[in-house]
């Protein structure tokens, strides 16, 4: 793709680009160009506020402006403060932006075009400053069925459809990559039986090869590995895309995103665990939020986050303003005194920033 071309028009010496243009792409663009390339992060900029935190950061702003909108955006109009001799400009999440405050969107649209004609004329750049808007992934919530009442299984998985949960995640335990024994193959063939929802089933044992076409056979619409205890993790993966459901990889809370870069190309998700796993109503570990900004900012093509484990009102909107789009929830949902269906609203909610 020539990201020299805007992919969406906006105003004049602004460019704009949706979320399938690859971030390495922009990122050689720059490179080859002596650019210095920055990125604000978050796919959940909601309001002023959002927009100047994550510039403020990026960009290593002073704190004199403080909240002060004004403030910023004269410096944004301005650039010559910057040392390097160009400025390529990553934003994800305006399009959250457009959403929540449209006059603030317009506004930030305004001053960044006003920035990109200051930079090509009085730095005597011929390319302006580009603005590259990623589309934010849609917020799903996975209710975990391992924290759901058995007792009441099947109803309880037509209450979270019934909410509006997006799909529904599945742990299976073995009792050796994990310390616990949850469920198998028939389980999830009896919650299909049950839900029209995706089952996407986490595979959190030895040999997950072993039982990929099984799993499969019993409604699964996603399988999720971990790096862990995949010492041929191409060839499993390519075994569940063969199967004909989506593939996931997981990570463990001590495992580097590093060990999975070569691999990302080949998934439709990472899921991150945000606790030691093998247990659910644990508390989220948050050095693994980092690890979600830094995979987000790893991917050349939009695939989705999960998150699992801690996930509840609390730690929701930082999971979402890391990275994440999937929020895998149990004990937050299935045991929420206030019901099922109000819990995964609220989820929703404060996700979104509302």
């Amino acid at each position: 793709m020539d990201v020299s071309q805007p992919v969406m028009s906006a105003k004049s010496g602004v460019y704009l680009a949706d979320g399938n243009l690859a971030r390495a792409t922009l990122e050689q663009h720059a490179a080859e160009r002596g650019y210095h390339f920055v990125q604000v992060s978050g796919d959940a900029i909601h309001s002023k506020a959002d927009l100047m935190e994550a510039l403020k950061s990026a960009l290593a702003f002073p704190d004199y402006f403080g909240r002060n909108w004004d403030a910023l955006l004269d410096m944004l109009r301005d650039l010559s403060w910057l040392h390097a001799r160009g400025h390529v400009l990553l934003i994800s999440g305006l399009d959250s932006l457009a959403e929540h405050d449209r006059t603030a969107f317009e506004t930030a649209l305004e001053v960044f075009s006003d920035a990109a004609r200051f930079w090509s004329v009085q730095m005597k750049d011929e390319t302006p400053l580009i603005i590259y808007v990623q589309d934010a992934m849609p917020v799903k919530i996975a209710p975990s069925i391992l924290a759901a009442d058995f007792t009441q299984l099947g109803q309880q998985v037509r209450d979270a459809e019934a909410a509006g949960a997006e799909l529904l995640h599945l742990d299976i335990m073995d009792g050796r990559f994990v310390p616990n024994i949850s469920f198998g193959p028939l389980v999830v063939e009896a919650i299909r039986r049950v839900t029209s929802l995706p089952l996407d089933v986490h595979l959190m044992i030895i040999e997950p090869e072993r039982y990929i076409e099984r799993f499969v056979n019993a409604g699964a619409t996603m399988i999720n590995v971990h790096v862990e205890t995949c010492p041929h993790l191409h060839r499993t993966i390519q075994q569940i895309k063969e199967a004909g459901v989506k593939v996931g990889v997981a990570i463990n809370p001590h495992t580097s995103t590093e060990m999975i870069r070569e691999i990302l190309p080949e998934v439709d998700r990472v899921l991150v665990m945000t606790v030691n796993p093998g247990f659910g109503g644990q508390k989220l570990i948050p050095s693994t939020l980092p690890k979600v900004s830094h995979l987000r900012a790893m991917l050349t093509r939009p695939i989705e986050i999960g998150v699992d484990g801690g996930i509840d009102l609390r730690t929701a909107p930082d999971a979402v303003r890391a990275g994440a789009n999937v929020l895998i929830c149990g004990t937050s949902v299935f045991g929420a005194s206030e019901g099922i269906a109000a819990a995964i609203t609220h989820i929703r909610q404060v996700a979104k920033g509302r």
